[in-house]
């Protein structure tokens, strides 16, 4: 009997279930209990699940075979797990405007205005920013260019709402380090400033700055 050890974790941004896959000899059960030590230190509570399973192979195939849980799961090295759990628990600007476009219809400009004043709230609420993407200063106001790459198709046109549903978002942030928080400083901006037209956000902005 062959004894592996799973460390899997849900990947928000792909939809997908994340995982390594390890079957140690006995010699090397230190190893796996100093990797579990290092994950926990470095990734929230929650973050990653670690599974035993036995088997009669040490092939990975033998698990999804003996429970069909485990079938779509996606076996990557170390390297690449924490590469992925590190971004799933981190929160970035596209982040922030798929939250946005889950709560209101908006257009290119409006949503930069509306991650603008998020960042802004946020700040001013923890001391800490929101997203770690730079905001630019362009001709019609505040702008983020990874979401501009993103969204600048649409235009002046709404931006269609994610294919995935706004629990999913919202559990994308839960997964994050202080995700619910910022989930919180976007809500409460997107509930005071949803009504406004962009030119009143740019408006705001300019008697803010004066």
């Amino acid at each position: 009997m062959y004894t592996h050890y799973l460390f899997t974790a849900d990947d928000y941004r792909s939809h997908h279930m994340i995982g390594m896959h390890f079957v140690p000899f006995s010699e090397h059960l230190a190893e796996i209990r100093h990797l579990t030590e290092e994950l926990g230190a470095a990734f929230p509570i929650g973050s990653f699940t670690v599974h035993m399973i036995t088997t009669e192979s040490p092939d990975w195939q033998s698990i999804p075979e003996k429970d069909p849980y485990f079938e779509s799961l996606e076996v990557m090295s170390q390297d690449q797990f924490c590469d992925k759990l590190a971004s799933s628990v981190s929160i970035d600007a596209e982040d922030a405007a798929k939250a946005i476009i889950s709560m209101t219809d908006c257009c290119l400009h409006k949503l930069q205005l509306l991650l603008y004043f998020s960042q802004r709230h946020h700040l001013a609420k923890t001391g800490t920013p929101l997203f770690p993407e730079a905001i630019e200063a362009w001709q019609f106001g505040p702008v983020i260019p990874e979401v501009f790459r993103k969204y600048g198709e649409y235009g002046a046109d709404i931006i269609p709402a994610p294919a995935v549903p706004a629990e999913t978002v919202f559990d994308c942030f839960c997964q994050a380090i202080d995700g619910e928080a910022k989930y919180q400083s976007i809500r409460e901006t997107v509930a005071l400033l949803k009504d406004c037209t962009p030119n009143e956000l740019v408006s705001l902005i300019q008697q803010q700055d004066t």
